[in-house]
Order: structure tokens, then sequence, then C-alpha cells
């Protein structure tokens, strides 16, 4: 046994927690492959990076904010826009899950004059 764990991303460990939870259920394996799934995924440069990441749209339309970091990045907002999925299906809002994310900080950002 190895004494290094291997690190998953943050996209993998939220699919891997799904994937452990469907054990439970009596879905069909190719409809708990399509939840997993993503959607669709935008990525802009101009000149800094953004990402639109519609998880699911099983339900229109999609929910979810934008997260302002100099650290996000793609898998990140794979991830939350996955969590957004579940959050809504459990809490039963009927919207599919999205996310937004830009790569600054908004506090050492000014729009020109």
């Amino acid at each position: 046994m190895s004494s290094m764990k291997s690190s998953l991303s943050f996209f993998d460990n939220v699919n891997l927690n799904f994937d452990k939870a469907a054990q439970f259920t009596k879905h069909p394996e190719r409809l708990l492959d399509q939840i997993n799934a993503c959607n669709s995924i935008y990525h802009f440069q101009f000149p800094i990076q953004a990402w639109r990441v519609e998880h699911s749209q099983h339900k229109l339309p999609t929910k979810g904010g934008i997260r302002y970091s100099e650290d996000v990045n793609e898998d990140e907002v794979k991830a939350l826009a996955a969590l957004m999925t579940y959050k809504c299906a459990v809490v039963d809002v009927p919207f599919g899950g999205a996310k937004g994310g830009i790569k600054i900080n908004p506090r050492s950002f000014t729009t020109p004059q």
C-alpha cells in the first residue's frame, strides 16, 4: 500500500460521491451517466478568463451564481454546477444546475474612466 494518496480534482470528487450515492438507487446506469455529465461548458478569454457551466438542463432555466476569484478554474466551476444540480433536486426547486466563474479579483479591478 502506497503512503501517497492520489489527488482527485474537485469535480472528480463530486462525481465519486454521486457514484457512491447512486448505488442505493434503482435508476438505470445510462440515466445515472447522463445525470453525471455536464451538458455544456463555455470558456471565454477576453482578456480575462471566464467559464459558464450548465451541468443539467433537465429543467430550465438553469440556476447558479458567479464565482469571482483569481484561483477559479474550469474544474471548480464544473463541480459547483454539479452541486447546484443536486441541491435544486434535493429541495425540489424547478431549475437545472449551473455556475459561472471569472478569474479576477474584483477588489483590485477598476473600470477605465
